[in-house]
């Protein structure tokens, strides 16, 4: 129900409650029957203890309790402790990925956790405010943090900060009168106060009108987290290669028992062989390589403001197809340049030798100045309006126009400021005796509104010509890639009040535009994301017209088709955005709404789209997207928790940083994988290979230790740092060997140091272990240089070469030592 467009006193009325008495507490039972508690539900935070036993049902750790099960057997005390504290290591890095798919629930649970002052059964009582129901009276004061939706009865002085819910960048003033007009939007609510909102100035009392989930906040936060599965893919890809060593280890461990069974061997010679490959298999440091290259490339985006939420949200962005950016900040300069007026009837160049600075200019300049209607919060990107208002106040000291001076002398008396629906604010200033509405905005909101023009110092009725020519000379300016302003004025002889119609009976007064400068690099950038296929989508609040000039000049667009307003969106049915969207490259004064279908439409057609949002209305669009940013220092904490990244910028080279670690890492993630999956074949056939034909001599442990401790995370770091170096582009993937015909050649490579073992013995049995191990150390370190480019002999990146030499020489440094 929309409780704004009623009085306070019906509100309560239909509610059931009293001003001064409240509820009491047959009404209290009954409204919570009815509506629940007032909680912010979540997804269920599990238990450590639940995330671990969930983790022992994978193969990965069965295998590891079952290698320690079999070393105890085997009487290797040592060796089942050591590889219990690898076990112990390994389950703490898997559940703590896992947990960090829960991060951003105490958050919520923060809008959960404190008192309220409410009016029951007469008195004035604090309460828990969960326990909150519709239609309880809340007093509210300066420092409080708004308990629930609230329909305001009385409020005195009463500001609060809502951006958490409405986005609004300012203080809001919040009165009771009630509102008549409808369908409109929440930060124009102003009789409202939405929960989780912080009182910063006076003080106010409310009926409650939603509890909980039905609270605008409720709505926001349930959408968040209505798609459990993200992340999901990471974690599938990293335990099917955990689990596929683990099989390995199985086979060869079948293997070996088979040996040692057709030689006749005891149990506990059995026991001690099969102790022996546990051990081998338990010492694999996989996920401990993974773990810390992860932190090196999350340490790295850290530097330049970026934050993940976790190893998955790195691993998915390189998965990316669309990535939504605003235009201003990324394409073109957080500036802007005042360049033409249009004033009566005639287009004239600010900046020209023969522009003539006279009375009608200076008073339609003064006009727009005093329509200066926003404030600008240093938490919070600078948005367009404001930038067109700083330089018209830069370019009016010029001619000594100064804004203090213009509201000294014309003091405002009020304000309609601007909202996304008019795109239009509007003051009221006393001039003399009399008044003045100043309005400045959108040109077809404000076109249409105007009875009458100002020509030469003369107002006369506006005609169909002078309109013709006004939207002639507007698409002359938009053909120019220019923004443009209209002013409007409207003259009172008393002090008009807001509930009149203000915006209406104007007098057009003319015409400003203004250039928003290009970014000098965006044609490089705009090649990388070409490049990589992936296609970058801008919003603005420019007009269609305009943004479709950049367009063509960036060579972004062709066809006017390309780009997308809110409002044809908002004409569309599902089916008519469907078919437009796949083509889109820019959407144009585009609403949260429209963004939400945007991004659902988006993801239906199996695209993969991240956006940026700053507040938990946000999540309206966020919530569709494969990747959700939060954006700015100023941004809702609870959405930089539910978000896959905050970012304290994002634009098209921030983005690319995101990109190319992603990629880098993803790359990273799936050559490390099979390079241990393929050490682990190696290492298996060996063992087997070296019992089966040197059944008197077994190979020393402390060899395939060196090798797992050693060796393979050397190289593991070797093949990061080649792949974390690279700027990616995107390539058709080349098709690799099977896996079968791979591991059948790693098998043979195993083999071959045995063979070769025997020979090496013959000819000098007194060094034969420790050319073995060379041999084995040379054969696990080529095994990772394959993972190089493919025309290249040694690896790009010149730490993974020095890596490279490194893991060959160090087994003789050992020998020296």
């Amino acid at each position: 129900m929309d409780w704004y467009n009623y009085t306070w006193s019906y509100v309560v009325k239909t509610l059931n409650s009293d001003v001064y008495r409240g509820l009491n507490e047959e009404q209290i039972l009954k409204a919570r029957e009815e509506n629940g508690d007032n909680t912010i539900e979540r997804p269920e935070k599990k238990s450590d203890y639940k995330l671990i036993l969930n983790q022992l049902r994978n193969m990965f750790f069965v295998i590891y309790m079952v290698n320690v099960i079999i070393l105890m057997y085997s009487k290797n005390y040592i060796w089942a402790a050591f590889i219990t504290v690898f076990f112990v290591l390994n389950l703490i890095i898997v559940v703590k990925l896992e947990k960090e798919r829960f991060k951003g629930l105490s958050q919520i649970d923060k809008l959960n956790s404190y008192n309220v002052q409410v009016i029951r059964n007469g008195k004035d009582i604090i309460i828990p405010v969960e326990e909150l129901v519709v239609g309880d009276i809340v007093c509210v004061n300066k420092g409080s943090i708004v308990p629930a939706d609230l329909r305001l009865i009385s409020g005195k002085n009463l500001k609060v900060k809502e951006n958490s819910v409405t986005g609004e960048i300012y203080l809001v003033e919040k009165y009771e009168t009630k509102i008549e007009e409808r369908d409109i939007g929440l930060s124009q609510m102003s009789n409202i106060l939405f929960k989780s909102s912080y009182v910063k100035e006076g003080e106010g009392i409310g009926i409650v009108v939603a509890t909980g989930m039905n609270t605008q906040i409720g709505e926001v936060v349930q959408m968040a987290f209505k798609d459990g599965n993200r992340g999901e893919e990471f974690k599938k890809h990293l335990f099917s290669k955990l689990n596929l060593i683990g099989y390995i280890w199985i086979l060869f461990i079948f293997i070996e028992l088979f040996l040692s069974f057709r030689e006749g061997i005891n149990l506990n010679g059995v026991g001690n062989n099969l102790g022996r490959i546990s051990s081998i298999y338990a010492s694999n440091l996989m996920l401990i390589v993974m773990f810390l290259s992860y932190n090196i490339s999350i340490f790295k985006l850290k530097k330049q403001g970026m934050f993940l939420k976790n190893m998955s949200s790195l691993y998915d962005i390189s998965n990316l197809d669309i990535v939504a950016f605003e235009k201003m900040g990324t394409l073109s300069d957080e500036s802007m340049e005042f360049k033409n007026i249009y004033i009566n009837a005639e287009l004239r160049e600010v900046h020209s030798v023969e522009f003539n600075f006279d009375e009608d200019i200076e008073r339609f300049i003064s006009i727009a100045i005093l329509c200066s209607g926003l404030k600008h919060s240093p938490e919070k990107a600078v948005e367009r309006e404001e930038l067109e208002e700083l330089e018209l106040m830069e370019f009016s000291k010029i001619y000594n126009i100064h804004k203090s001076n213009l509201e000294a002398k014309y003091p405002k008396i009020a304000e309609i400021p601007m909202d996304p629906i008019r795109k239009t604010v509007t003051t009221i200033n006393r001039v003399d005796e009399n008044y003045r509405a100043n309005v400045k905005g959108f040109l077809d909101y404000i076109l249409e509104r105007c009875t009458h023009i100002r020509l030469s110092g003369v107002e006369r009725e506006i005609t169909k010509e002078d309109i013709i020519k006004i939207k002639n000379v507007n698409l002359q300016l938009c053909g120019q890639c220019l923004n443009v302003v209209a002013i409007a004025s409207r003259a009172f002889s008393y002090e008009p009040s807001l509930n009149e119609n203000i915006e209406s009976n104007l007098v057009f007064e003319g015409l400003l535009a203004f250039y928003n400068p290009l970014k000098e690099k965006y044609e490089e950038d705009l090649n990388y994301y070409k490049t990589n296929c992936i296609k970058p989508m801008f919003l603005t609040k420019d007009n269609k017209l305009t943004v479709y000039s950049i367009g063509k000049e960036i060579k972004l667009i062709t066809k006017v088709d390309e780009v997308l307003s809110g409002v044809e969106i908002s004409y569309m049915n599902d089916e008519q955005l469907n078919y437009s969207i796949g083509k889109v490259s820019i959407l144009s004064n585009i609403d949260d709404n429209s963004k939400s279908r945007v991004a659902k439409t988006l993801k239906q057609r199996g695209y993969n789209v991240a956006m940026a949002g700053e507040n938990l209305k946000d999540l309206s669009y966020l919530n569709h997207c494969y990747i959700s940013i939060a954006l700015g220092e100023g941004c809702s904490n609870i959405l930089k928790k539910i978000c896959h990244v905050f970012s304290e910028k994002f634009n098209l080279e921030s983005c690319k940083v995101l990109i190319n670690s992603s990629k880098s890492f993803k790359k990273f993630f799936q050559n490390m994988a099979w390079y241990f999956v393929y050490v682990s074949i190696f290492q298996g056939a060996n063992m087997c290979a070296f019992h089966a034909l040197n059944i008197d001599k077994m190979v020393p442990m402390y060899f395939y230790l060196y090798l797992n401790f050693i060796t393979m995370p050397i190289m593991g770091t070797a093949i990061f740092k080649e792949f974390n170096s690279r700027e990616y582009r995107w390539k058709e993937e080349e098709k690799i060997n099977s896996f079968s015909l791979k591991a059948l050649k790693t098998v043979v490579l195993g083999v071959l140091p045995v063979l070769m073992f025997n020979i090496i013995k013959y000819i000098s049995g007194d060094f034969a272990y420790d050319i073995y191990l060379v041999l084995l150390n040379l054969l696990v370190v080529l095994m990772g240089i394959e993972f190089k480019e493919k025309e290249r002999m040694l690896f790009k990146n010149r730490i993974s070469n020095v890596l490279f030499f490194l893991s060959i020489i160090l087994p003789f440094l050992v020998f020296l030592i």
